[in-house]
């Protein structure tokens, strides 16, 4: 069972990353929310999903790394996109700096997760 204050912390930490990137996105489009709403559902479904699409297909390890490869590049070419650019020329680097703030609760999830045996790990003393 995984502990409330956690996973609650967790689910509320998701959301506010998916708000943060969709008024940053919208804000950028200047096009209405729907295309932002849609672009950050699709991504964090996609890299949500990859997880489990490995441990299913039994890929392990191995596909690990061509996995993180193809994520990289997409956030790189969409960084350095037109697109990319008047979303930081918009928002600033300072607030998308700033929404990466998430981390630091999720690593405590995390590490709260792995501590109750709830996370695979190498080791665990």
């Amino acid at each position: 069972m995984i502990p409330d204050i956690p996973l609650t912390l967790f689910v509320i930490v998701i959301a506010a990353v998916f708000a943060a990137l969709t008024i940053v996105f919208a804000r950028a489009a200047k096009r209405g929310i729907i295309r932002p709403v849609i672009f950050c559902t699709a991504w964090l479904l996609a890299t949500g999903a990859l997880p489990f699409i490995l441990e299913a297909t039994n890929l392990g390890v191995a596909a690990q790394f061509p996995t993180f490869a193809a994520t990289l590049t997409v956030t790189a070419a969409l960084a350095i996109s037109p697109f990319g650019r008047h979303v930081v020329a918009i928002n600033g680097l300072a607030l998308l700096a700033a929404i990466q703030v998430f981390r630091l609760p999720l690593e405590i999830a995390l590490i709260q997760w792995y501590d109750a045996a709830l996370l695979q790990g190498s080791s665990h003393s």
